[in-house]
């Protein structure tokens, strides 16, 4: 009698044993399945699949489990422009990273009150810019304070290199000629670009439409 009872009681804890390390197992998995960066080792792997994890899911509190706080940035900046969810740039700590949020956000959504929110003047003006030539709205020209934006501003949305011509910073000389340039298919104003890559650029893209005038 007091064998059958041993051989019952071993066999009971070992289908018990048995029980817990399936359940184990199927802890792990659905931690694996949940979060299928947590087995990486190293940690920019991780940090980078958790990157990307929260922009395939659409779940920007994966960012917040980040540690580092430059990754942690990347992932809110990755969401936030697939997502279009201004409020994500705001959970960025660095300034200059976050004004680029903005701006891709306000570029993505047509947005001026991301724009607005960019600290830095430059790009908050460039901000305006953009969606001034998105939409071809003149009058967000007017919202901008410094001239070589402001005269790109009217020249792209106008397609007038006349206003080009004002501007006094080389870089943005360049891509105001190259704007008009090909916004109106004219190789001779594409011609106006001292870089030789913008202007080979320019006039590929013009010869499309072939206008010479």
């Amino acid at each position: 009698m007091g064998s059958f009872y041993s051989k019952n009681i071993f066999i009971l804890l070992f289908i018990l044993a048995a029980m817990i390390i399936a359940g184990c197992a199927k802890g792990q998995n659905t931690q694996i399945l949940e979060n299928p960066c947590s087995n990486l080792d190293n940690t920019d792997e991780k940090y980078n699949c958790m990157i990307n994890l929260a922009s395939q899911r659409m779940d920007k509190s994966i960012c917040g489990q980040i540690d580092d706080s430059q990754f942690k940035d990347s992932c809110y900046a990755k969401f936030a422009f697939q997502a279009k969810d201004v409020p994500s740039c705001e959970q960025i700590s660095l300034l200059e990273k976050k004004d680029s949020c903005y701006f891709s956000v306000a570029a993505a959504k047509k947005d001026l009150l991301a724009c607005a929110a960019i600290k830095s003047q430059v790009m908050r003006e460039s901000c305006y810019q953009v969606i001034a030539q998105q939409t071809n709205d003149i009058a967000l020209c007017e919202r901008i304070t410094i001239d070589d934006i402001k005269n790109e501003c009217y020249a792209s949305v106008k397609k007038d290199d006349s206003y080009c011509i004002e501007i006094d910073n080389p870089e943005i000389k360049d891509v105001c000629y190259q704007t008009v340039g090909i916004a109106n298919r004219n190789i001779v104003i594409c011609q106006k670009i001292q870089d030789a890559g913008k202007q080979a650029t320019c006039s590929k893209r013009a010869s499309m439409g072939k206008t010479y005038q």
